[in-house]
């Protein structure tokens, strides 16, 4: 695929808008449906236990750098049924265990009957704290969303999309308070709500992140376009070692809001919502599959700026999705994409001889074969990381189906997989 190929298919979708703001009072306010408290049709957090690893605080917070009404207190939480399905995996065996241990990756997913929240964490750098921060993120942020968000009576009711996103940054705030509570470390986030347009046919995306965490949609119709899109430069190359943001303690007890983003676009019944770490959406890039280089450099793959970059990633992924019958496949493809596109670079990190204990190599011999190798992996294509994605297929709300046969026929799926 060249990038006029890619521009010509993207002139024939004539995607849906996509809004984004740093403040939720700068977007169209949409008037939402009655959100249905239950039944909880399908929920799950991964991996290892995801949310549930940390254990429920109710310690009251303070949101005071936010300029937002407190419409939630005194709120009672909802109480999720566990159907679901996550995978976990580690691709780079060393002699024992996995290199890249604990996934710092965390994810929760709760569906309704009309309307679904997803989060996606990503812990900043790798270890236990890295793990502690996404999993607090995911624990505070789903908590506070499911409080928010159901309530059946009063004026504390959803009725508008200004009020989803006021639930959702003060999620956020509940999320970076239990990570300092519980002393984790740094973690990016995103969360999006999807709920029915009242009197219509169509549902909003409302959408929060923080850091390098993205959402999108798959549109059948409409291909693929990012929800996130407003929380990092499309003009300018990224140094993707740079979150742009972060939750927890970055500078004291303050987190790193940069790049907080709040976004909404609406989808149709059979519209795919996916959240993705790095893990993924940086190996969509061409540049990072070595199929095509950064404007101003030298060689001979072909020459792209950064927004066609950006494009040619958007369209990578519409290929990947195309036909997946449901979102439980549609992660299998984004997850197994990345896996294959690291995998040249495993197979030179796995190299036994790396860690080959010997008395004969001196510090020079060390770092003379560190450099080596570091040449080698710069050639091949992928970024090594954690690749996590969420998925969820927007039903039709005039459906009405018991419990048991909706599971069977609403696609969700999440998956993790440490793409290292």
């Amino acid at each position: 695929m060249d990038y006029e190929d890619s521009r010509e298919r993207q002139y024939k979708n004539h995607q849906p808008a996509v809004q984004w703001a740093r403040s939720c009072y700068d977007l169209t306010s949409r008037p939402v449906g009655h959100l249905s408290r239950r039944p909880v049709l399908a929920s799950y957090s991964g991996p290892d236990g995801g949310l549930a690893c940390i254990e429920r605080h109710s310690k009251p917070f303070e949101l005071k750098e936010l300029d937002v009404d407190f419409i939630d207190e005194d709120l009672v939480d909802s109480s999720p049924t566990s159907s679901s399905k996550e995978e976990t995996t580690s691709l780079d065996r060393k002699d024992s265990g996995f290199s890249g241990d604990p996934v710092a990756d965390t994810f929760g997913l709760c569906v309704r009957e009309n309307s679904a929240v997803l989060v996606l964490a990503d812990g900043v750098n790798w270890g236990p704290k890295s793990r502690l921060a996404s999993q607090c993120a995911v624990r505070g942020c789903m908590d506070y969303l499911n409080r928010c968000l159901y309530q059946e009576h009063g004026s504390r009711r959803m009725q508008n999309t200004q009020d989803i996103f006021v639930c959702l940054l003060r999620s956020f705030s509940a999320a970076h308070t239990l990570i300092l509570q519980e002393e984790g470390e740094l973690t990016t986030l995103c969360a999006a709500v999807v709920c029915p347009v009242r009197h219509s046919s169509q549902f909003v995306v409302c959408a929060c992140n923080v850091g390098d965490s993205l959402a999108y949609v798959y549109s059948p119709t409409h291909g693929v376009r990012e929800i996130t899109q407003g929380s990092h430069d499309l003009t300018t190359s990224r140094d993707m070692r740079d979150a742009l943001g972060a939750l927890g303690p970055v500078e004291g007890p303050r987190p790193q809001l940069g790049n907080l983003t709040v976004s909404q676009t609406l989808v149709d019944p059979g519209d795919l919502i996916l959240l993705c770490s790095d893990g993924v959406s940086d190996n969509l890039d061409p540049v990072v599959g070595r199929r095509a280089r950064p404007s101003g450099s030298k060689g001979r793959l072909p020459s792209l700026a950064p927004m066609q970059r950006h494009q040619m990633a958007l369209l990578q992924m519409e290929d990947l999705l195309q036909g997946a019958a449901n979102a439980h496949q549609a992660c299998d493809r984004l997850v197994n994409f990345a896996s294959k596109l690291t995998a040249r670079k495993r197979a030179v990190l796995e190299d036994p001889s790396l860690y080959t204990a010997g008395t004969d190599f001196t510090a020079e011999d060390q770092r003379l074969r560190r450099r080596s190798v570091a040449g080698r992996l710069a050639t091949l294509p992928g970024k090594l990381d954690h690749a996590s994605v969420v998925a969820y297929t927007v039903a039709s709300s005039a459906a009405r189906p018991s419990s048991r046969s909706h599971r069977r026929r609403q696609p969700r799926a999440a998956q993790v997989e440490s793409c290292l």
